[in-house]
């Protein structure tokens, strides 16, 4: 659980531990215009007094110097969290030039193990955000149905507990998953490594830069095959995909609470998910309302 006593620390240390990746920025409302004092991490630890259960919570972090980039932190309220919504981290590594180099690469891989690790995350990715762009417009442009295609409104967000987004450059799985392909993801990807929160990162390409601007469908790209091909290509979105019930071909929301440790009968402190006024409330802040009380870190 995220918010447990020390949690958001690790996180931090996660988000702080390399050099040229680790944010000069952060704060509880967008966008973030305070620089830090000390490291992220400790104004990360710093939050831990602040947040409530019974609130969706989170920050905003920034690069602000060479190689740029950008991030946000997201804690559900406890109620979420028992209608299976999920803590979130997200980010946008800019400057990409400076990735091309092999080492560099190599380096932000190693980070993202080190958050997702942190968080005891369930699925992360990684990908050029052109590939991820196309996703989406092919998603629309190929809807199952010929209403969805006249709309241009095909399915695009995954149901966590029925499949997988994609397939990606760089792919995260937890123990959860781990636990329900054992053996059959052993063979998959250019490279793969074992973390030690008992996930695994494969590797489906060398490179992210395989962005295919002539790809008219996701399975165009064929190194996703393999994938489609072990796990069954019901467990991943594309336009062979006939989407199952949930738990049948992906780990179930309870096989990855298990996972985690968590037993979330037991939360207790917020009420049941409802409508509100404003999303994401004490994150983004009309500009007639203070913003949110920053620690002094």
């Amino acid at each position: 659980m995220l918010r447990l006593p020390g949690r958001l620390r690790a996180i931090g240390e996660a988000i702080d531990s390399d050099p040229d990746l680790r944010p000069t920025i952060a704060a509880r409302s967008f966008p973030p215009r305070r620089s830090l004092k000390g490291t992220f991490a400790d104004y990360a630890a710093a939050l831990e007094a602040r947040v409530d259960p019974a609130e969706t919570e989170g920050c905003f972090f920034e690069r602000d110097i060479t190689p740029h980039g950008y991030g946000d932190l997201l804690l559900v309220d406890n109620g979420r969290l028992r209608a299976n919504r999920t803590h979130e981290a997200n980010g946008l590594f800019q400057d990409v030039d400076w990735y091309r180099a092999d080492e560099r690469l190599r380096r932000a891989s190693d980070y993202l193990i080190r958050i997702a690790d942190s968080m005891h995350a369930f699925h992360g990715y990684c990908v050029l955000n052109l590939i991820s762009a196309q996703r989406i417009r092919l998603l629309k442009r190929n809807a199952t149905t010929w209403l969805g295609r006249l709309a241009g409104v095909g399915r695009v967000l995954e149901d966590q507990a029925r499949e997988v987004p994609d397939v990606y450059w760089w792919n995260y799985f937890g123990p959860s998953f781990v636990e329900r392909w054992a053996e059959r993801i052993d063979s998959l990807g250019v490279k793969q490594v074992k973390t030690a929160a008992g996930g695994v990162v494969i590797w489906a390409t060398d490179s992210p830069f395989v962005y295919d601007p002539a790809a008219t469908k996701l399975g165009d790209y064929s190194w996703k095959h393999q994938f489609y091909d072990v796990l069954g290509g019901d467990a991943f979105m594309w336009e062979g995909q006939t989407q199952r019930e949930p738990g049948e071909v992906v780990p179930s929301w309870d096989d990855h609470h298990r996972a985690a440790g968590v037993d979330i009968s037991t939360l207790a402190g917020a009420e049941p998910p409802s409508m509100k006024g404003r999303f994401l409330p004490r994150i983004v802040v009309p500009k007639q309302e203070a913003p949110p009380e920053e620690p002094d870190a």
